[in-house]
């Protein structure tokens, strides 16, 4: 043993001994001792090994850095292609989209899944996911690669390995790959819940995500932006307020839920002050007069400020210059119907705000000077905006008006039953009135050609399913030929306004739309004889509305119908009349 040691100490010591003295080594090995002899017989062959070792190790890692070098150059090729493509594209599709008189996010969806750019881009994301999976194996410690991967993996659609991938470079225990840790905690907010208990508990989740992408980088203005976002769900406003201030600081863009979590109508004003003047900066610079997008965000950002300041003359003013300066600008032709399309949405914003809705409201709660005056804005707005859907259904409504003089000067701006081809809003709205009219046949056609058009609308949904529950055959019908008819119309009825519901997202479960849902759903199952069903449905729906005269009126029925003890609906229906009265 002591030999060995011996032997491997001067074999450690060789490369210093051959700086310092050759000689000495040399004598070293010509002591003419067997053992002196057997090492200088073997040193060649020690020497001709760790040669080699250190030779394919050095070939190795030179060859795993030529491969590294390659794959990598490879991959930023096809990441230049891809993102000159993805901005042109994007630049094109927003263009186009916004510039529109109808445009919104499903024409934009369309625009983009119909352009041969997309199919391009898809092709270099498929190649550069071949060129992550060679780097990820060359270097299975860069998250970098795993979490492009991933990303790829999300735009193929590929839900569940996109969502591994995540986790794997951004743990929730410790601060991993910072963009990691921002897709989580969007994924984690967004996420389905079937429990409050649940949605706290991914609120959290996401809240740890965000504060490790932070830890890396402390202004990441998106990481801040949704961390405000989730503070102010979980109700932690005053932390969510001093987030969304150091956000807007950054970019005016998010005044709105900066507003919405100031308490003082001073500050709310301050803000807006604020960013109208930014949004009123960008618009005067050349960058967004040469580049469409950043022209149209800043347009929008500056309509919204002024709209909520209530500045209607001076938005007003603006735009009328600019629809003049680019009416004589031909290279710029394209932006006039925005322009167009945002003084008519000013009109019925002004209305809105310095009158009321008619939609919103009943006629006869509005004076007829306040009527016509509704009646001037929108009739400037249908001026810029013909296909305005708000626009057409307000005029359609003050049409039909119980004072003459407003309902003659509708007709005469738009008259939808002169029209052809009408917007399902203006055939839903003409249904209400057939409604109103007790016209339930022509009620059912409008709805139904409202359904036809807009098949997934749920206010159309539930107001076709009432229409039915309301619809009854005149003339020699039969009693049983009309009892069938009704268990008919009581059946198609219950079918859409349970697709209604369906179609309600999970935020609005306890909406006053999904009351009016249950209603119709409860007044559907009282006609079908389902009492029980009906009075758990009826009740679902008292509880948002627990002073509709209706609702009551129908518990009382369906407990009667049970020989069950309806005084507490009968003595709060007393109570709601007493008070109304």
């Amino acid at each position: 043993m002591n030999f060995l040691l011996f032997q491997l100490q001067r074999l450690l010591m060789l490369p210093v001994r051959l700086v310092t003295s050759p000689m000495e080594i040399l004598s070293a090995f010509s002591d003419g001792s067997p053992r002196s002899e057997a090492l200088f017989k073997g040193l060649p062959a020690i020497v001709i090994a760790t040669a080699g070792t250190l030779a394919v190790l050095m070939v190795s890692l030179g060859g795993q850095e030529s491969l590294v070098d390659y794959y990598t150059a490879e991959l930023q090729k096809t990441d230049n292609q891809r993102k000159i493509l993805q901005a042109d594209l994007q630049r094109s599709v927003i263009s186009k989209n916004a510039l529109a008189t109808n445009g919104d996010k499903a024409s934009l969806r369309k625009l983009k899944e119909e352009d041969p750019r997309s199919q391009e881009i898809a092709e270099l994301n498929e190649q550069a996911g071949i060129y992550l999976n060679k780097l990820i194996k060359l270097q299975p410690q860069q998250r970098e690669h795993k979490y492009r991967l991933a990303n790829i993996a999300q735009e193929s659609g590929d839900v569940r390995r996109y969502y591994e991938m995540l986790k794997q470079v951004a743990p929730l225990n410790a601060p991993g790959h910072p963009p990691a840790h921002l897709r989580l905690a969007v994924l984690f907010e967004s996420a389905p819940t079937n429990s409050t208990i649940q949605r706290i508990a991914n609120l959290d989740t996401a809240l740890t995500h965000i504060e490790h992408c932070l830890t890396n980088d402390l202004n990441n203005l998106e990481a801040l932006k949704i961390k405000a976002r989730l503070l102010s769900l979980k109700g932690s406003k005053v932390e969510a307020r001093e987030t969304f201030e150091k956000v807007f600081a950054a970019d005016p863009k998010y005044f709105l839920p900066l507003i919405q979590l100031q308490e003082t109508e001073a500050d709310r004003k301050t803000t807006l002050l604020a960013a109208t003047s930014s949004f009123s900066q960008q618009l005067s610079s050349t960058e967004a007069r040469k580049d469409s997008a950043r022209w149209v965000s800043a347009w929008e950002g500056y309509f919204g400020s002024m709209v909520r300041l209530g500045q209607f003359a001076e938005l007003e003013q603006r735009l009328l210059s600019e629809i003049d300066q680019y009416k004589s600008n031909t290279e710029n032709l394209a932006r006039l119907p925005f322009l167009r399309k945002n003084l008519a949405d000013m009109y019925v914003w002004q209305s809105m705000r310095e009158v009321g809705n008619p939609l919103a409201t009943e006629l006869l709660t509005f004076s007829e000077q306040d009527q016509l005056r509704m009646l001037d804005f929108y009739a400037k707005a249908y001026s810029y905006n013909e296909n305005e859907s708000t626009v057409l259904q307000s005029i359609s409504r003050l049409g039909f008006s119980t004072f003459e003089s407003v309902s003659e000067k509708a007709k005469q701006i738009y008259d939808p039953r002169s029209q052809r081809n009408l917007p399902s809003e203006v055939l839903n709205q003409l249904g209400q009135q057939a409604l109103l009219d007790r016209d339930y046949k022509n009620a059912q056609r409008y709805y139904e050609q409202a359904r036809s058009l807009s098949p997934n609308s749920p206010v159309v949904l539930n107001n076709l399913a009432y229409a039915y529950l309301k619809g009854e055959d005149e003339g020699n019908t039969s009693q049983n030929e009309l009892l069938r008819k009704r268990k008919s119309n009581a059946e198609r009825a219950h079918d859409l306004v349970s697709q209604a519901m369906r179609m309600l997202p999970p935020s609005q479960q306890n909406s006053r739309n999904m009351s009016r849902y249950r209603h119709t759903l409860g007044t559907a199952l009282m006609q079908l004889k389902n009492y029980a069903a009906a009075v758990a449905e009826l009740e679902k729906a008292l509880a948002i509305r627990p002073d509709n005269v209706q609702l009551l009126e129908s518990l009382i029925v369906c407990y009667d119908n049970f020989n069950l003890d309806s005084s507490p609906y009968r003595n709060k229906l007393q109570k709601v009349l007493a008070d109304q009265n």
